[in-house]
């Protein structure tokens, strides 16, 4: 009797800690259902001697809806990895594969060295936009948003950079993938961890590529245009001329330095856009003007040339008023053809659908985070339990349940699990 009810003691502990692995299995399964990750390719970018250089693309899925993909750098991998040990130092958390050949390597900032460090220009000769040139030139000048990267690294005297020293670790940084989304993975595992503010913006689709930065129509119609300097005088004006045929659009883009500027267009000596005050100081003033000249003669003998003539435009900014000081103007201006103004409003379109994409990314992954974290807190006796059973258990590839729906998911968790017990 006491051998058979120590037998009966221990087939009721064994079916509980399959019903156990059960859980377990699905608990596994749906977190792969609601957020999962996959390293797909790998690029290496010139001779891979910094860690920027070597470059992940990682395939994200969120609540089997939204699928994604970022492009994370192996400086950015360690980093990751190295802040969350220090933020949970209990976890458990395993280093970053890679953390053995991406050394860091500090470096002095000297002067303009911080753009040195991160690669980047430190001179405003460097600037593409008008924003970019007031910013290299005073602090309290509108904020350059082609520069926030190093705007946030010239905080700090030093820049700590990531390299790769070792020429061997660089040309085997490919063969890592596998090993890098298991590391992933293992992240995901960790409600503490992945409901973190910290693995959400890591994971998040914040990246528009060299559209970031572009924020109005205006910008992309100007992308390609340089930025030009001019100084109105304090009593007088300056502009600048342009032939603009009829049919044509006049684009500008400006900011005044040290205060506001007045801002007009005079179309054939006459004005075309009234003489008005603009706080270009505080704000970039962009606008378009249309050469929209009806032509006068008659339908029959059409003039051609009549017809293709352009007029004499001036834009002009007007510092008349001014007593004391001086304005400096740094503007972009362009005379652009429908067809190229059309092209600008497209891609300001399509950049506009991709942000509202790429905020519906980020919602979903905050909610699956938020999902995620609720169900930890498990203690020590059950987590054992857990990672004894879930060990044994073989559940379907990760690449499987993208395809199939929740209900053939729970029935493969119970298949393996009944698997596992026979």
């Amino acid at each position: 009797s006491f051998f058979g009810c120590r037998g009966a003691m221990t087939t009721e502990r064994e079916s509980v800690r399959s019903s156990r692995g059960a859980v377990s299995v699905s608990s596994k399964l749906d977190r792969l259902a609601l957020l999962d990750c996959k390293v797909e390719a790998y690029e290496r970018v010139n001779d891979g001697s910094l860690g920027e250089e070597h470059l992940f693309s990682i395939r994200v899925w969120c609540e089997r809806t939204y699928t994604y993909e970022i492009v994370r750098s192996a400086s950015e991998l360690v980093r990751l990895s190295s802040g969350l040990a220090k933020r949970f130092p209990r976890a458990g958390l395993g280093e970053v594969p890679i953390a053995s050949c991406v050394r860091p390597r500090r470096q002095l900032a000297l002067g303009g060295g911080v753009g040195v460090a991160l690669g980047g220009s430190s001179s405003p000769g460097g600037s593409s936009s008008v924003s970019s040139w007031l910013a290299a030139s005073s602090k309290a000048s509108p904020e350059p948003r082609a520069a926030k990267t190093k705007r946030r690294a010239s905080k700090t005297s030093r820049a700590t950079t990531l390299v790769v020293s070792d020429s061997s670790d660089a040309a085997s940084m490919s063969s890592y993938k596998a090993s890098i989304e298991a590391w992933l993975r293992s992240l995901l595992a960790v409600p503490e961890v992945v409901g973190s503010d910290q693995v959400v913006s890591w994971l998040a689709d914040d990246d528009l590529g060299d559209e970031d930065d572009l924020v109005t129509e205006v910008d992309f119609a100007l992308e390609d245009e340089p930025v030009h300097k001019a100084l109105a005088r304090h009593g007088s004006s300056v502009g600048v001329s342009l032939r603009v045929p009829r049919g044509h659009f006049v684009v500008w883009s400006f900011a005044s330095k040290p205060r506001d500027v007045a801002f007009s267009v005079e179309c054939d000596g006459r004005e075309a856009r009234t003489y008005e005050r603009v706080p270009s100081h505080e704000r970039l003033f962009q606008g378009v003007w249309e050469n929209a000249q009806a032509y006068r003669g008659s339908e029959e003998g059409v003039d051609i040339d009549a017809l293709l003539a352009s007029s004499e435009v001036t834009v002009r900014w007007g510092n008349e008023y001014a007593k004391w000081r001086d304005k400096r103007v740094y503007y972009q201006i362009a005379v652009l053809s429908k067809e190229a103004l059309d092209l600008a409003r497209r891609r300001h379109r399509h950049k506009l659908e991709a942000e509202a994409e790429r905020d519906a990314h980020r919602e979903a992954l905050e909610r699956v985070a938020k999902q995620l974290s609720a169900h930890g807190g498990v203690d020590e006796d059950e987590d054992e339990d857990r990672v004894s059973t879930t060990t044994s258990v073989a559940a379907p590839d990760s690449d499987e349940w993208r395809a199939l729906p929740r209900r053939e998911l729970e029935a493969a968790a119970l298949a393996a699990t009944t698997k596992t017990e026979a």
